[in-house]
């Protein structure tokens, strides 16, 4: 027998749907730190019931838990302002290999699509004037970034606080939610832990993954002599937590900098073929067992 489903059905899904949408986009100010505070907090939990165990008190574990994540961050900030200090002063040494890739272009595209270098540099000249037009804003939009991003770490210190030092509250609204008719407390608690020990171990998982592929990608731009190896590494790293596209924007980067950098096309074709064994490595091995174990 089929089901029939009624328009006023149908209304109800697709309104909920749009109403679910709008929620998540209005309240992504909310939301976003809200998320990375839930993941610290899970991540953190069984450090602070250790400590707890041992004899610190609940709201020192949390402090010495959200002090660890705090120096955890800075020493990567600081890594990073370093390597991206190194790669500053080779700036003019990239400007004139760039320079020379885009004469290189504009000859080829001239060669096969008969288009006149003087209007490629007219177009190039044209393009150049309209993004220093929008250079005022896109400073503006990155000063005002860096100081969204900085207020929002705060926020998720101070939820991730709060959340490690409330996590039994928290757990006991989780079990009154179940409802006392569908389960017993006792196997409510059980079926609320069972879920944060998984999470953990994924979150876990995830970190050690990212760790690993970071560790291999620098490893293997060292050898073959890529500029910044630990900076683009652990960045093509970072960005592989988003799904297809960062896998790809974390290849394109190192590319780029092998491209612009590189004396020969040795450089470029050690960078991806180094790009490309990680990315198995990873995909293969470091995945299943490390990620798909936990």
């Amino acid at each position: 027998m089929v089901h029939k489903v009624s328009l006023k059905q149908v209304n109800r899904v697709m309104f909920c749907g749009v109403l679910v949408v709008a929620i998540l986009y209005f309240a992504r100010p909310v939301l976003v730190p809200l998320l990375f505070s839930i993941f610290f907090a899970m991540l953190f939990a069984p450090l602070c019931t250790r400590m707890e165990r041992g004899g610190v008190k609940r709201g020192l574990a949390a402090f010495i838990s959200v002090l660890l994540i705090v120096i955890a961050v800075a020493g990567v900030g600081t890594l990073l302002y370093l390597q991206s200090r190194e790669l500053s002063e080779k700036f003019p040494e990239i400007e004139k290999k760039s320079q020379a890739l885009l004469e290189k272009s504009q000859a080829y595209v001239s060669k096969k699509l008969n288009v006149p270098v003087k209007k490629q540099d007219e177009l190039i000249n044209k393009k150049m004037k309209e993004m220093m037009q929008k250079s005022g804003k896109v400073i503006e939009t990155m000063l005002a970034g860096i100081v969204g991003g900085i207020a929002m770490f705060v926020v998720v210190l101070i939820f991730t606080f709060l959340f490690l030092l409330q996590r039994q509250k928290y757990e006991a609204f989780f079990v009154q939610l179940t409802g006392a008719n569908t389960t017993t407390p006792d196997e409510a608690k059980k079926l609320v832990n069972n879920i944060s020990t998984v999470a953990q171990s994924y979150l876990t998982g995830r970190l050690i993954s990212i760790c690993i592929f970071g560790t291999n990608l620098t490893i293997g731009f060292l050898i073959v002599g890529l500029d910044s190896a630990f900076l683009l590494g652990f960045l093509a790293a970072l960005l592989t937590v988003i799904p297809y596209l960062g896998s790809i924007l974390g290849g394109l980067l190192p590319f780029a900098m092998a491209l612009v950098t590189g004396d020969s096309n040795n450089l470029v074709i050690g960078t991806v073929t180094v790009s490309l064994i990680t990315n198995m490595i990873d995909n293969y091995i470091v995945e299943p067992n490390v990620v798909g174990g936990q």
